[in-house]
């Protein structure tokens, strides 16, 4: 911002120094032109409190978490099914389903078959 001084008057005059001779276009008795500019180069640096950055940083390492079970832990899924048979008797089927070192699924279901086994034995024992 520049100023002109008429008439005992100062007028604030915008001056574009990317183009010097701005000021011809305008019709009066003179003009303005900007011969040289000197620039003053600063920078502020502002520091606040942000309360929400808490949350972030718990969003965060629920991301990292969820990535860590999703790429490197196996998942297995158990379905057990238990249906009334003719009877008294009761059927139970039962599956398995992994995402990885599937090979090792058979151990996992003979070791589950054994414990639903002892387990239905106890209750009828209680019984």
């Amino acid at each position: 911002i520049g100023f002109i001084f008429k008439d005992n008057k100062e007028i604030p005059v915008a001056l574009p120094v990317g183009n010097p001779g701005f000021d011809r276009h305008r019709r009066g008795d003179f003009f303005l032109k900007i011969e040289s500019f000197k620039t003053k180069n600063y920078t502020s640096l502002q520091v606040n409190k942000d309360p929400g950055v808490n949350i972030v940083y718990l969003g965060f390492i629920f991301l990292i978490s969820g990535c860590f079970i999703s790429f490197f832990m196996r998942h297995k899924s158990f379905y057990l099914l238990v249906k009334k048979s003719s009877g008294n008797k009761n059927e139970i089927v039962f599956a398995v389903n992994s995402n990885k070192k599937k090979e090792t699924l058979m151990d996992d279901t003979e070791k589950f078959k054994a414990d639903l086994t002892a387990f239905i034995r106890k209750r009828k024992g209680q019984n």
